[in-house]
């Protein structure tokens, strides 16, 4: 399996609220999801990053640091990738994985085929429309979670593998 997301400053991520550490974690879990809509597990990530010079490497090190904690949890390593330089941040990460026999493949959905989400859609969404409107109205449990959701993402990774043994045969990551 392979999937690769791209995350561009100022589109998907703004560094005024999002923590370095955050933002690497983020990176490869985004991927690891992908591989795991699909019934299988990560092996190796390559990292691309493009970096304005306004950074700094202290930066660098703590997004690779969110990177690592992730590839760490969810048995995945970083084994390579590139450099250069933008006017923007950008963030590329290419994720392989391997499926057992019971892969599941988008183009294996029929017609009829009952339809499952797992976890909850829009809270990242939620999260950006409350701070972005500067809403006072959302309970700030809600707001707590909601920016969990958004900043440091961990989607239920387990009911992949699980869908695929009861037989599911079409997965997506909708992330």
């Amino acid at each position: 399996l392979i999937t690769t997301d791209t995350l561009v400053e100022g589109t998907h991520f703004n560094l005024s609220y999002t923590g370095w550490n955050d933002l690497g974690w983020k990176s490869i879990v985004i991927n690891i999801s992908d591989i795991y809509a699909m019934g299988g597990r990560p092996q190796y990530a390559i990292v691309s990053l493009s970096i304005p010079g306004k950074y700094y490497v202290s930066n660098i090190l703590e997004l690779y640091e969110g990177m690592i904690h992730a590839c760490n949890k969810y048995n995945a390593a970083i084994v390579g990738g590139n450099l250069s330089s933008s006017k923007n941040m950008v963030i590329n990460v290419t994720q392989s994985g391997i499926a057992g026999r019971r892969m599941r493949s988008r183009s294996s959905a029929k017609k009829g085929d009952l339809i499952a989400v797992m976890g909850y859609t829009g809270l990242s969404a939620a999260w950006l429309k409350a701070s972005n409107e500067k809403r006072e109205d959302v309970a700030p449990s809600a707001f707590k979670l909601f920016k969990a959701a958004h900043l440091h993402p961990e989607p239920p990774f387990d009911s992949g593998p699980i869908l695929v043994a009861c037989g599911v045969k079409s997965g997506i990551d909708i992330s």
